[in-house]
């Protein structure tokens, strides 16, 4: 044994690491390229998101925003689709 642990389970760690920051970095720029183009619609993402959940039997789930970027998700706890603020209200 090594004087600081195993030399294959850090290479694993900083191998996931690196892996982890690479693709954290494509899905923020890949998000920032796609959310410069206007979708056509002339419609708020909450009211696309109410759409989408009511044809699909959802309307029973709520809609609400969450501060921050890349941040959109949906809470079991209280059936709510929370939507970051940029996604919530831009069209």
């Amino acid at each position: 044994m090594y004087l600081y642990g195993d030399l294959g389970y850090w290479a694993i760690v900083i191998i996931s690491m690196v892996l982890g920051g690479l693709t954290q970095a494509y899905i923020k720029s890949t998000y920032n390229k796609w959310s410069q183009v206007p979708s056509g619609l002339n419609r708020t993402g909450a009211d696309v998101a109410r759409r989408m959940l009511d044809e699909n039997g959802a309307r029973e789930c709520g809609i609400g925003h969450v501060a921050g970027t890349l941040t959109d998700h949906y809470d079991p706890r209280d059936n709510c689709l929370h939507l970051s603020r940029d996604n919530y209200q831009d069209s």
